[in-house]
C-alpha cells in the first residue's frame, strides 16, 4: 500500500474514533422508554353539599345528617348524643366545632358529644373538612367538620333590613316536635339577630313496645350581633342551653346538662362550661 493511500485512511479512522463519543452521548439512552399517553378525562362529578331535602332527617342529632357524607357514619347512643364517625374516625380524634368553637364533651364518655350542642333548628350548614383540618380551625387527626349556626347577615345599603329563618318540624315515632330559627335586622355597618329554639320526645315506638330512655328535650336561647368600622368588625355571640333529662338507650344512664356560653369578641373567643345537675343521672335501662 502506497503512503498516499495509507495517510487518508489513517486520518479518516482517527475522525471515527473521536466522533464515536460524542454520537453515543447525543443518542438516547436504550434503558430510557418514552410513552407518550393523550385522552379525554372522564366525568369525576362529586357532591359537594347535602341538604335535608335529599331525604327526611331521621331524628334530631344533626349526626344522622352527616353520616349521609361519603366515608361518614353514626354513632347511635342517643337521640342527641350521636357521635359523628368520619373515615373510621370519632371523638377527639375528628376536629369538630360548633360555629367555629371547639367544644368538650358535657358529660362523661362523650355522653354529651359535641354536636349534642348544635340543635338542628339553628344550624344553617355543617362544613366538612374533607382532608386533615387546617391549622387555624384546630388540630385534629383526619378531617373534621363545622356546625354553622344561622344569623342574619350584613344588609346591602343603609336601610334596616329584617329577615328570618325558621324551622319547625314532628315526628311520630316518638311524638317529638322541634321549632326554632333566628329573627332580626341589619344595614351595611351592624347586624342583630335573635336566637332560639325548643325539641321535645317521647320515649321511641316499636312494633314490639318502647325504647326505654330514649325519650329527649333541649332549649337553646341566644342573641348574635357584628359591628363593622374603620378598624375591623367586631362580633358577639352568646348562646344559653339546657338540655333536660335525655336519654343514652345503649347506656344505663341518662344525662342532663346545663351549658352557657359566653360573650366572645372580633375572633369569638368563648367558654363553655357544663355542670350535671344533682338528680339527672338516674337509671334508664330499657324496658
Amino acid at each position: 500500500m502506497s503512503s498516499k493511500l495509507f495517510l487518508p485512511l489513517l486520518a479518516g479512522a482517527s475522525l471515527a474514533v473521536f466522533a464515536a463519543p460524542a454520537l453515543a452521548q447525543g443518542s438516547p439512552s436504550p434503558l430510557l422508554d418514552v410513552i407518550i399517553v393523550t385522552g379525554a378525562r372522564t366525568d369525576t362529578a362529586t357532591a359537594l353539599n347535602i341538604t335535608p331535602e335529599a331525604a327526611p332527617v331521621q331524628g334530631g342529632d344533626i349526626t344522622h345528617l352527616t353520616a349521609r357524607t361519603p366515608g361518614g357514619a353514626r354513632i347511635a347512643n342517643g337521640e342527641l348524643s350521636g357521635q359523628m364517625q368520619y373515615r373510621g374516625l370519632f371523638g377527639q380524634r375528628l376536629n369538630l366545632r360548633v360555629d367555629g368553637q371547639r367544644f368538650a364533651s358535657g358529660g362523661p364518655n362523650l355522653m354529651d358529644p359535641v354536636f349534642h350542642y348544635a340543635p338542628g333548628p339553628l344550624v344553617a350548614a355543617i362544613v366538612i373538612d374533607r382532608g386533615v383540618s387546617p391549622v387555624s380551625a384546630g388540630p385534629g387527626l383526619a378531617g373534621g367538620a363545622d356546625a354553622v349556626f344561622k344569623r342574619i347577615g350584613y344588609g346591602p345599603g343603609g336601610d334596616v333590613a329584617l329577615g328570618y329563618d325558621l324551622t319547625v318540624s314532628g315526628r311520630s315515632v316518638n311524638d317529638s316536635r322541634a321549632a326554632g330559627g333566628v329573627i332580626g335586622g341589619s344595614t351595611e355597618t351592624w347586624r342583630f339577630n335573635l336566637l332560639g329554639s325548643w325539641e321535645q320526645a317521647k320515649d321511641a315506638k316499636y312494633g314490639d313496645g318502647v325504647i326505654g330512655g330514649s325519650a329527649f328535650e333541649r332549649g337553646v336561647l341566644g342573641l348574635s350581633a357584628g359591628l363593622k368600622t374603620e378598624l375591623g368588625e367586631v362580633t358577639l355571640d352568646a348562646r344559653r342551653q339546657n338540655t333536660g333529662p335525655s336519654g343514652n338507650p345503649p347506656f344505663p344512664w341518662t344525662s342532663c346538662t346545663s351549658i352557657r356560653t359566653l360573650p366572645g369578641w372580633a375572633m369569638r373567643w368563648t367558654s363553655a362550661a357544663s355542670v350535671l345537675r344533682p338528680g339527672c343521672i338516674t337509671p334508664m335501662w330499657p324496658t
